[in-house]
């Protein structure tokens, strides 16, 4: 089940730039990746507060997103451009987790 967002549009927490998520490894939905970075975009936001409340469900986002990429990169019939966007995705993608995140 997906970490669920719960907050209140005037609570501390969101003005500070806390998504109010359970902490919690389970990826963010999208409409939770939307809100986060909405917020984080904010120029309001603490970012550190918010990294320190939110890091792990983005990396579990992120790992998930890698895992899906990579298994769309499986598929024989691929066009080739599609298959260089998802291949540039990937790397991208890859670059955005520490070393000891990629598992």
């Amino acid at each position: 089940m997906p970490t669920q967002l719960c907050w209140a549009a005037d609570a501390p927490s969101q003005a500070a730039g806390g998504l109010g998520l359970r902490q919690s490894d389970l990826p963010l939905t999208v409409e939770e990746l939307e809100a986060g970075l909405q917020i984080l975009d904010r120029m309001d936001t603490d970012k550190q507060q918010f990294w320190n409340e939110n890091e792990p469900a983005f990396h579990a986002t992120i790992r998930l997103a890698i895992r899906e990429t990579a298994e769309a990169l499986l598929m024989r019939q691929l066009p080739q451009a599609l298959r260089n966007e998802l291949e540039g995705q990937l790397a991208w993608l890859t670059s955005r987790l520490e070393p000891n995140d990629r598992h």
